[in-house]
């Protein structure tokens, strides 16, 4: 083989090129303490592959699959997967990764309000950011997972956590752990990977012990951790390693080996292969700075030939390194070269039958693909959030265009009410022209004839009823007792100055109560006025003018009735002023009960009969509106 021509020191570069070339491929493996001399025959011996290994069962890619074919479909099952991958590598130490799964099914689960899955997610979150020296990030998650939780048991261990992480006293850092040991070894009932819980706890009081140079306590603590957690893991190798470099710096190198001796012995009651042969890794290491080569050599030989029959490259490459500074650092480099090419050698072989290479880039690609969909799934959710503001948005501008739509119709029909009302108000106080000058006529005759008594008198009964008109100028509706006064006044000034040309009666019913009831303002003034000026006053002989008021069947029927000479008999007499003033004043009364039906909905019917034309004398006018109660405290207006 060409590489035996290469010389010593070549060679041994270019081994070590290649494993540490290798190792970016593999994930980083843990190193844990293990067992001396004997165990190189078990080795040996030993020819299938353990389920505990660590990386021979593709757990993370069948996991991330798993994932995938959930993804979209089944978020529970998602995040269940994410857990589940997130473990995996948190038991592998890679806790970047890990915390990122951890984050990703926390999501899903913040989502779905799954609080308790929510909580315990969220510890072992807080866990892996306490492994990375996040303390901010691991006391947040450690309290957000005790507010979460409603197991009281596993409250108070997250609020334990928390406030071990906050403080900045050892003395206090211990006492913390040491309550959440007590309270699981004293719990009544099972709590879900209650071995794992205090194993976790047992590891952060050997810590905190270790911190306080406390080694004997942190060894006991440490060896009861292992005893209970069968899983291989990197937090508890940590501690391992840390609590012998320490062992090992005060010069406790049999403390240091026994500690190693008990991992090796829990490595081989779990059947954790990978714990093993880390553990024969740091226990040869040990030797070797004992100066005892022999086992030294035993150990690492051990470490290297279990990871090449078990096809693990990453734990190979780590024993094939130590096991080469061995040999060069003892003057063995003959031994180191037959290594190195040995392991070149296998190196195709052991490349190629290594599950967790495999089950790494299965997962890497499965990883790759999961990124995508949740890419797709944000860029869907950031779509789908623009289209719903974009929604919101046309909804809210047609809301605001319906609402201003709304106010300038209500706008609008309240300026066309209040129009109505003024021009109500406007024709109500329209006195007849007729009226005025015909008054000031009468007058005028009166001091003409020398009839000072006469002049005097209608003058006082005009401007009583004018006063009394004013008054209640301003409203659109008032009592009908007010009404009938004004009437009265009206016809007793007609009366004195056409006294031989007519009578007349008013009539009312004496069982209504004629200041309960409301009626239109001046609304019969116009007809009684056309009856005297346009019919009684023409007839030869003295006639009669009648208005009756009457409640029958919930309506208020008023008649106004005269025997005059009637309506075409009048037309014909009139001259071409006095009709387009005729016309005027009928136009004006229809349009104000027009603008009372339309106002205050009052359904006012008015209806004018030419008794001429049946054979009989006169003008007969029928109003008929609804019964009114009028109110004192609004009155209309």
């Amino acid at each position: 083989m060409w590489l035996k021509q290469l010389g010593l020191k070549s060679l041994f570069i270019y081994v070590c090129y290649l494993v540490l070339a290798e190792g970016g491929l593999v994930a980083s493996a843990q190193s844990v303490p293990a067992k001396p001399e004997s165990e190189v025959e078990n080795v040996k011996k030993k020819k299938s592959i353990s389920s505990k290994t660590g990386y021979n069962t593709n757990q993370l890619s069948k996991k991330a699959q798993q994932v995938e074919e959930s993804f979209g479909a089944n978020e529970a099952a998602t995040a269940t997967g994410f857990v589940q991958i997130a473990d995996e590598l948190a038991g592998k130490g890679e806790y970047q990764k890990a915390e990122t799964y951890y984050k990703r099914a926390t999501d899903i689960y913040q989502s779905s309000g799954s609080k308790e899955e929510l909580a315990n997610v969220q510890r072992k979150l807080a866990k892996v950011q306490e492994e990375q020296n996040k303390v901010k990030e691991a006391i947040g998650n450690y309290e957000k997972a005790a507010s979460n939780q409603e197991d009281p048991l596993t409250k108070s261990l997250n609020a334990n956590d928390r406030r071990r992480m906050q403080t900045t006293d050892l003395e206090l850092k211990e006492a913390y752990a040491r309550k959440n040991v007590d309270m699981l070894s004293q719990s009544k009932y099972t709590l879900p990977q209650v071995n794992v819980e205090m194993s976790d706890a047992l590891n952060q009081l050997a810590v905190s012990q270790r911190l306080q140079n406390k080694q004997d306590e942190a060894l006991k603590t440490l060896s009861r951790a292992v005893a209970l957690d069968d899983q291989h893991s990197a937090s508890q190798e940590k501690a391992i390693e840390a609590l012998s470099k320490d062992l090992v710096k005060d010069n406790k190198y049999d403390e240091a080996v026994t500690l190693q001796l008990n991992m090796l012995a829990t490595a081989d009651s779990s059947g954790n292969d990978l714990l093993k042969i880390n553990t024969l890794i740091q226990l040869g290491n040990l030797y070797a700075q004992q100066n005892k080569d022999t086992a030294a050599e035993q150990n690492l030989l051990a470490a290297y030939q279990l990871a090449t029959s078990l096809h693990l490259t990453k734990p190979a490459k780590d024993a094939l390194r130590q096991l080469l500074d061995f040999y060069n650092s003892s003057g063995q480099p003959a031994k180191a070269q037959r290594l190195s090419i040995g392991f070149l050698d296998n190196l195709d072989t052991l490349l190629a039958r290594d599950s967790s290479l495999l089950d790494m880039k299965a997962f890497e690609a499965v990883e790759v693909r999961i990124q995508k969909l949740e890419a797709e799934k944000a860029l869907q959710a950031t779509l789908l959030k623009e289209t719903r503001r974009n929604n919101y948005l046309l909804i809210a501008v047609a809301l605001v265009i319906l609402v201003s739509l709304v106010l300038i119709a209500k706008a609008y029909y309240t300026i066309l009410k209040r129009n109505k009302k003024i021009r109500l108000q406007s024709l109500r106080r329209e006195m007849n022209p007729h009226f005025v000058f015909n008054s000031l006529n009468s007058v005028n005759q009166f001091i003409a004839e020398n009839d000072e008594i006469k002049a005097n008198k209608y003058l006082s009964a005009y401007s009583t009823l004018m006063r009394t008109v004013m008054e209640h100028s301003g409203k659109d509706f008032v009592p009908l007792g007010v009404e009938l006064d004004h009437l009265e006044k009206y016809l007793s000034l007609e009366y004195q100055r056409f006294s031989h040309q007519f009578n007349y009666e008013i009539q009312v019913d004496p069982l209504m109560d004629k200041m309960e009831l409301s009626v239109p303002n001046m609304i019969m003034q116009p007809f009684l006025e056309n009856a005297v000026w346009h019919g009684l006053r023409y007839k030869a002989t003295k006639g009669l003018l009648t208005l009756k008021i009457a409640q029958k069947e919930g309506l208020l029927h008023i008649l106004i009735q005269d025997d005059g000479i009637g309506i075409e008999q009048s037309k014909a007499l009139k001259t071409s002023h006095q009709k387009q003033h005729k016309s005027l004043g009928m136009e004006n009364t229809k349009e104000r009960i027009a603008l009372l039906n339309q106002l205050y909905n009052t359904k006012i019917v008015c209806t004018i009969t030419d008794l001429s034309a049946s054979g009989r004398q006169g003008t007969l006018v029928d109003i008929t509106l609804p019964v009114l109660k009028y109110s004192y405290e609004t009155e209309y207006a």
